[in-house]
């Protein structure tokens, strides 16, 4: 289970498929990704472009999942075709949550 944060700011898409994006924490991304994944399933794999404060065009690694579910006090949330892209640096100093979730899960 990963602790995720919903930021309504977080309007990160894979810029060719319009799919919505998820940053991980680099040490939750290696733990869900073994290292041989990668070579066998190239055709998962995504590069994304981004800005934000700090830092001006930058890129992100990431893969794309064919589902994300998210459990709220509301109830579960599912989302089909979700990116998550290796977070340039620490999600959270205080290691509350290890993921920062798109906005398209404030639905």
């Amino acid at each position: 289970m990963v602790y995720g944060l919903l930021d309504s700011g977080n309007s990160l898409i894979e810029p060719v498929s319009g799919i919505p994006v998820c940053l991980l924490d680099g040490e939750i991304m290696e733990h869900f990704l073994p290292h041989d994944y990668r070579d066998a399933h190239p055709e998962k794999f995504r590069i994304v472009p981004f800005h934000s404060v700090g830092k001006k065009n930058g890129l992100l690694d990431g893969f794309l999942v064919e589902e994300v579910i998210v459990h709220r006090p509301e109830g579960k949330l599912c989302r089909r075709d979700v990116v998550l892209a290796k977070a340039p640096e620490q999600v959270s100093m205080e290691g509350r949550y290890q993921m920062i979730l798109n906005r398209c899960f404030s639905s």
